[in-house]
């Protein structure tokens, strides 16, 4: 090879490397069609699957599985319980560690020894087979902290699970400990912007510090807002708007105000014997179930209709077993949204708990012209399950009014986080949570 022809190849080389890292580092992801990372195998700071044997993730305090992934620094008594479903009867050698993260989710400057005391890394050994399921698969979980695995400082966490070696990405979760040394209180009220009355929440709340110091609240507090689960809308470095002896208080309008929603559409799935009020037949086609749900309807210009939900989350159960974990099968379940015409420009998806409130391809759904209706199915485990439509433009902007509707009296979860980077500090302390709904707004 000549010289001239060497120079070609390395500039070839460069190029292509380029456009390699510029998909890589798209924040869209896998978030849209034609978008899927070309190399998803890097880590990614938010709730992730990489592996497609993977299924039915589950991180939540032990016991209790609508909580959040959250813990109490130096409580002995809680613990968090990861699982998840591996298809197939092979048993692999899963292990997990975690990274702490600042409160903008990025990796903190602590090394692991600064956050773990024991082994930094775990296997998970606790697995079970399937039973009495058509598809079979391996439901592995995994406790801690525990005896070998124990956290040191309050903050962010990303729990990383691999399989063999720390670059075989299996999947990803956030989770967070707390040390609480702040109290916060807040209410949920209409916006109070009069064109938006009838359509938004406005967040008041106030962080209370008696006994702890804070020297420049400006500077040293972070506080995050977050709406039912969602990361994506969640309102971020927020500043204190009035500071009082021992108290900041959070009382804006525009700057705290969410879309107050719908309540969630549902399904109900624990029994594949029976049909619930949602469900419109059952069958079963190729060795596998199928789950047919009634068609659903636009509910953006009807009246609102009060009905209790879980704020979009989903549990696993099954009717007629004493395992969920592993006596749970996983079905097809088919929706359907009738529409005139395909809307042009904006993509449809199913979002909610279920798909880790995440816009994701594989929960994306297709128009038929034929029938007049956006249509998907996805491959679900046994349970109930919330979700609702939402419209997802070209540029990735998510909205959750588009098919269902806003109103004002809609019951939302709100949780306020508070962090404090303490002066010469390497990391953010989660030190202040508190959750509150927007019940009794009517």
């Amino acid at each position: 090879m000549n010289r001239s022809s060497a120079l070609v190849l390395v500039i070839c080389f460069i190029l292509l490397q380029t456009i390699i890292d510029t998909l890589a580092l798209s924040p869209l992801g896998r978030d849209g069609e034609g978008q899927d990372y070309y190399n998803k195998i890097y880590l990614r700071y938010e709730n992730y699957i990489y592996a497609d044997n993977i299924k039915t993730v589950r991180l939540h305090r032990l016991g209790f599985e609508m909580s959040e992934p959250v813990l109490e620094l130096n409580d002995n008594t809680t613990s968090l319980e990861l699982s998840f479903d591996d298809f197939g009867t092979t048993l692999k050698n899963y292990s997990f560690t975690v990274i702490h993260c600042d409160a903008d989710w990025q990796p903190s400057d602590l090394n692991p020894f600064d956050y773990i005391e024991g082994f930094q890394e775990q296997y998970i050994r606790d697995y079970q087979y399937s039973f009495g399921t058509y598809v079979q698969y391996t439901h592995y979980k995994v406790n801690f902290p525990n005896d070998n695995f124990k956290l040191t400082k309050s903050g962010n966490y990303l729990l990383k699970v691999y399989l063999d070696d720390p670059d075989s990405l299996v999947l990803v979760r956030r989770f967070m400990v707390t040390d609480l040394k702040v109290s916060v209180k807040g209410s949920v009220k209409r916006s109070s912007i009069v064109k938006n009355m009838d359509e938004q929440h406005e967040v008041h709340f106030s962080i209370l510090y008696s006994g702890y110091n804070i020297v420049n609240p400006i500077e040293e507090i972070k506080t995050v807002l977050v709406q039912n689960s969602r990361w994506d809308n969640a309102k971020t470095d927020l500043k204190p708007l009035f500071l009082k002896p021992n108290e900041l208080v959070y009382d804006y309008t525009a700057e705290t105000t969410f879309e107050a929603g719908n309540e969630f559409r549902y399904f109900d799935f624990q029994n594949l014997r029976y049909y619930t009020d949602r469900v419109k037949t059952i069958t079963y086609e190729s060795k596998q179930n199928h789950v047919y749900l009634f068609s659903d309807k636009v509910r953006k210009y009807k009246s609102y209709i009060s009905g209790r939900d879980i704020n979009g989350a989903y549990v696993i159960h099954v009717n007629l077993g004493n395992d969920s974990g592993v006596e749970a099968d996983y079905a097809h379940v088919h929706f359907k949204l009738p529409y005139d015409e395909e809307i042009q420009g904006a993509d449809v998806y199913i979002f909610g708990g279920l798909t880790d409130w995440r816009i994701d391809t594989m929960y994306k759904m297709k128009y038929s012209a034929e029938n007049f209706s956006y249509d998907a199915s996805i491959f679900l485990k046994q349970g109930y399950y919330e979700y609702e439509y939402v419209l997802v433009d070209d540029k990735g902007k998510i909205d959750d009014t588009y098919f269902e509707g806003s109103f004002y009296q809609t019951e939302d979860k709100y949780t306020v986080y508070v962090y404090h980077r303490q002066p010469g500090s390497r990391y953010d302390q989660l030190i202040g949570m508190e959750i509150f709904n927007s019940t009794g707004l009517y």
